[in-house]
């Protein structure tokens, strides 16, 4: 029985300067957001009546203090999508830090101001789900296929990291600052605000890596992955996300490449042309008369350059009615070609013994 080689459930290897400033955005974001959540079930509890500073007590607050980052997040996840496919993941992700630190900050204010909290709510919940998606669609971006899948579950292990420090200290801190009201111990205004300024400190640490990650992406643009995709022996290389309409373009003048095919039209295999809308011929500047049929199964040639082409492809190709359906024929043309296309060097119209027929570039 062969042995199986054991391979770690998450591969921290080889990540790459991108996807970890990624991930630390994550943990920082998603961790604040999640001490937030925290902080509003304990403010929510709280009578502004006790005079202590703060309190959101009042009818329905805790429900819709919990209940709105369920719409913002689905809201905040279908934006950072749309967002990621028109100017990149990135931007989406620093766009949610952006958003998040603004939802913190304004709860300086709003510890104490019901619609206020309610909004800060709203907007935090934008940033988990836009940190998340953005998250998956970086990791998306930046691993290959066969990896994507474990580094998915990295950006789920990152945001379970940070809402576990976070909340830790977090606690922390309400718990060295607290005060005695009434005879209770309860978190002190003093804590509340120190609580809110480290949320709003975790957001400046994620905005800090977000410019850090925008500028290494901006300055690379995949260019680690084009080098080495083109070193592989690739004729092009995009990353992604990338353009629709420019991969399209990419994509035919590769094909204008093989087959020979220039922007105008003309077929052009070393210094032998082939006008199609002219039905003109030349080889090195001088012009080569060919017959109808000759002039079809040049085009084909050159066409489909490199590629060995059989006796019955070549009379599927061309489809003359000199040819007769008998492909022996095929063999007297390319013999017909060959006196007026293959008068000096280097010849470009080779057989291939057994096989076929094929035109093949110059050496440079």
């Amino acid at each position: 029985m062969a042995s199986r080689i054991p391979e770690p459930v998450i591969d921290i290897r080889n990540l790459g300067r991108p996807l970890v400033l990624t991930l630390l955005v994550v943990v920082f974001g998603t961790g604040a957001y999640q001490s937030m959540l925290t902080l509003f079930g304990l403010i929510a509890k709280v009578s502004a009546d006790q005079d202590l500073g703060y309190g959101l007590a009042a009818p329905g607050a805790l429900g819709l203090l919990y209940g709105i980052p369920a719409i913002g997040i689905v809201l905040g996840g279908t934006l950072a999508g749309v967002l990621s496919t028109r100017v990149g993941p990135a931007v989406a992700l620093a766009g949610g830090v952006a958003i998040g630190a603004v939802g913190t900050i304004g709860m300086f204010l709003g510890d104490s101001v019901l619609p206020l909290a309610v909004i800060c709510s709203f907007l935090l919940s934008l940033t988990a789900g836009t940190l998340v998606t953005s998250g998956f669609n970086m990791a998306a971006t930046l691993a290959p296929p066969e990896r994507q899948g474990v580094l998915s579950s990295m950006v789920m292990v990152m945001v379970a990291t940070g809402a576990v420090i976070l909340k830790f200290v977090g606690s922390a801190v309400l718990k060295s600052t607290h005060t005695v009201a009434d005879g209770e111990t309860v978190n002190s205004a003093l804590g509340v605000h120190s609580y809110i300024a480290m949320a709003t400190g975790a957001f400046i640490a994620a905005a800090v890596v977000v410019v850090i990650l925008l500028r290494t992406h901006r300055r690379t643009g995949g260019g680690e992955d084009r080098i080495s995709g083109l070193r592989a022996g690739g004729d092009d290389y995009v990353t992604k996300p990338f353009n629709l309409e420019e991969l399209v373009l990419r994509i035919r003048a590769i094909l204008r490449r093989v087959s020979g095919r220039q922007s105008d039209g003309r077929l052009v295999v070393g210094d032998l042309e082939l006008d199609p809308d002219s039905h003109q011929v030349t080889r090195d500047g001088q012009p080569v008369r060919l017959s109808p049929t000759e002039f079809s199964l040049l085009r084909v040639l050159m066409e489909n350059a490199g590629q060995v082409l059989s006796k019955s492809q070549l009379l599927e190709l061309v489809r003359q009615y000199d040819f007769g359906g008998d492909d022996s024929i095929v063999a007297s043309y390319i013999s017909y070609l060959r006196r007026k296309v293959d008068v000096g060097e280097p010849e470009l119209i080779h057989t291939v013994r057994g096989t076929g027929y094929v035109l093949r570039r110059p050496p440079r």
